[in-house]
């Protein structure tokens, strides 16, 4: 039994696919009124949603085939490509009911938890989303993001820093798809540089190629070109990483009968395995979200129960002294009244009933005392002032014995 087909109200597109809805739903369940968001900013948990979607950032040389890639992917013309043309900015690319651009602030927008790119000089200008109606393949399910492409020297100028850019977007990307094609191969220092940085935060997410190799029709020289780029590549990230360049291009009806193997399949299984990883760290993470909200809640229930538990025994105290109070009031108003009408004699014998009332006041604090004990009291504290109590009880039945 499949999925039913359905709108969510955070996307305008139906939703087809078990792994689109499950992160739907996710998504939901954390921005919904009292959600985990919502709940975890109340109690300052930190507690941040998950993506809806699988990121890639695809990098590489100066026209590498990143923007062809992106074309051949969405089955749709996005980005313009051309030797010419090079892209000199960030582009988001998704899938979406509307097909739009959005500029920088609504690109900032879109994506709150980027927001160290907000405080970074020249960004917005250079930053920008293309919302696309392409339904092909699992573009539904993935934010394609395009960078400028890498040369050394002045030969192109950036009003920010590409690389700390690309830094900050790898954070959050899922894979990292990086491009060189047989002209540029490995020598661009500045490719290299980023590729160092990258692999030693993030290796997981890196994946080499050999992009546009059907331009190398000759096994020999492919090989050769891939050699080289192997060797450049190898001093750049760890010995324990391995190391696997696949050489991929863009299928069409010229290169049909091309005898160069392509691999360009191996991105798509790539993406595929993403998207699964992706749902399984979301649904671990909404597992722990749940379970760390449980926790803090029922820590403040346990504090809240204990804090009316005290008030009720300081009630519950007050009034045990209110009502004693009133006692000895009263018999002290006896007594006046008794000092005012009997004669000596009759005071003389009534002497020993002020020790009497001393000690009914003794026996009764400490008895209050030791129902009001705390659990944590031990035993022998406790019989210390029983024993005390009975000592007063004591005291008391031998001056009623010396009355009579």
């Amino acid at each position: 039994m499949g999925v039913s087909t359905r709108t969510s109200r955070n996307e305008t597109l139906p939703i087809t696919d078990i792994n689109q809805f499950i992160l739907e739903q996710v998504y939901d369940i954390y921005n919904q009124k009292y959600g985990i968001c919502e709940i975890s900013h109340i109690h300052n948990l930190g507690i941040a949603p998950p993506k809806k979607k699988i990121w890639i950032m695809l990098l590489g040389n100066h026209s590498a085939g990143k923007s062809s890639y992106i074309n051949w992917y969405a089955e749709e013309t996005v980005q313009k490509t051309a030797v010419s043309i090079e892209t000199t900015g960030f582009s988001f690319i998704q899938s979406g009911k509307k097909k739009q651009t959005l500029q920088g602030p609504a690109t900032l927008q879109l994506y709150p938890f980027l927001n160290d790119l907000m405080r970074m000089r020249g960004i917005k200008e250079n930053i920008n989303t293309e919302i696309v109606t392409s339904r092909a393949k699992k573009i539904h399910l993935l934010t394609l993001i395009d960078t400028p492409g890498l040369v050394d020297g002045d030969a192109m100028q950036y009003s920010f820093d590409p690389e700390e850019v690309m830094l900050i977007l790898a954070k959050e990307c899922d894979l990292i798809f990086t491009f060189f094609d047989p002209i540029g191969q490995a020598l661009c220092q500045r490719t290299m540089h980023i590729v160092e940085s990258l692999s030693k935060k993030y290796p997981s997410k890196l994946h080499f190629y050999l992009s546009k190799s059907d331009q190398v029709p000759d096994e020999t020289d492919r090989q050769r070109v891939l050699i080289q780029i192997a060797q450049n590549v190898s001093q750049k990230i760890p010995n324990n990483f391995s190391l696997n360049i696949p050489t991929i291009y863009l299928p069409s009806p010229d290169n049909e009968n091309n005898v160069v193997r392509n691999h360009i399949d191996e991105t798509l299984k790539e993406i595929d395995r993403a998207i699964l990883l992706k749902v399984q760290s979301v649904l671990d993470d909404f597992k722990s979200d749940c379970n760390l909200i449980i926790e803090v809640l029922e820590k403040k229930l346990l504090d809240d129960k204990r804090k009316v538990e005290f008030i009720s025994l300081k009630n519950r105290k007050g009034f045990s002294d209110s009502t004693f109070l009133v006692f000895v009031l009263f018999a002290l108003f006896y007594l006046l009244i008794i000092l005012e009408v009997a004669p000596r004699m009759t005071l003389e014998m009534l002497i020993p009933s002020y020790a009497t009332i001393f000690l009914i006041v003794v026996s009764y604090s400490y008895y209050r005392n030791y129902l009001d004990m705390p659990e944590t009291l031990t035993k022998t504290h406790k019989k210390e002032i029983s024993d005390q109590i009975l000592y007063s009880n004591e005291l008391l039945t031998k001056q009623k014995v010396n009355e009579y």
